[in-house]
């Protein structure tokens, strides 16, 4: 590779550095728009989220309140032979 010298004059300076300007401006705008992007979309998957615990925390106290007031009865096939053999019982003697 050989390395010349080239002279700009005022004129081409000035281009090239507006040129390189308007480049840096269209990069610094493209990467706020990617920002905000990955802004708003963490954003919408943290709603997202909080609206999912919210809604397990609901469902978790509804199925507590709903073991606590339940009555626990055993099934009636067990009662119905229980109680045969108690007649059992009570006859034999």
């Amino acid at each position: 590779m050989t390395s010349e010298e080239v002279t700009l004059t005022p004129e081409q300076a000035l281009l090239a550095l507006q040129e390189q300007s308007a480049d840096r401006l269209v990069l610094f705008r493209l990467h706020q728009a990617c920002t905000q992007d990955i802004v708003n979309y963490i954003n919408q998957r943290t709603a997202q989220l909080s609206r999912d615990l919210a809604e397990v925390a609901e469902a978790q106290k509804i199925r507590a309140q709903r073991q606590s007031q339940a009555i626990i009865t055993p099934p009636k096939e067990e009662t119905k032979s229980k109680t045969k053999s108690k007649d059992a019982d009570t006859d034999s003697e």
